[in-house]
């Protein structure tokens, strides 16, 4: 069962890059974000009413961390991924969303006062070169690759 569910979670995650490309070409980006952001506390409301009850003391000492973290995750994330799907393909944006290691980190540094361990730069550095190697389509050498990208990118 693990595996179904990450499975699909991986064919959300990947479906919502497919179906914003196609969406925002006739819904404008803020209202298609809205609208995620309205469809998903339904869900979750529905899903967990009883906890959010019953946490509900905890969540008020803690409402300056969530509403950044809400205004980031669920706000800003999917409102500037819709708005690049207007310019550039779905799979540029899965592309460029592997640079998702590194903000984590500077987040935690900055933020969290978090320490970043050696290997995380390790992580963050092969990420950012694995990057590289895709948008230059392996051709890191030579800079007029990075001629097509365009606006979205």
């Amino acid at each position: 069962m693990p595996y179904l569910l990450l499975s699909l979670a991986a064919c959300f995650w990947g479906g919502n890059y497919v179906i914003g490309h196609l969406l925002v070409a006739e819904v404008n980006p803020i209202v298609l974000s809205a609208a995620r952001w309205v469809f998903t506390a339904l869900l979750l409301m529905t899903l967990y009413f009883r906890q959010v009850t019953e946490q509900w003391p905890v969540m008020k000492k803690s409402f300056g961390t969530i509403v950044f973290l809400a205004l980031c995750g669920q706000v800003l994330f999917p409102l500037t991924l819709y708005i690049g799907l207007q310019y550039t393909t779905s799979l540029n944006a899965v592309i460029y969303m592997s640079t998702t290691p590194a903000l984590v980190l500077l987040i935690n540094k900055f933020f969290f006062k978090e320490r970043i361990s050696a290997r995380n730069i390790a992580g963050v550095i092969l990420s950012t070169v694995c990057v590289i190697w895709l948008v230059s389509q392996g051709d890191m050498i030579n800079a007029r690759v990075f001629a097509h990208l365009n606006q979205g990118d």
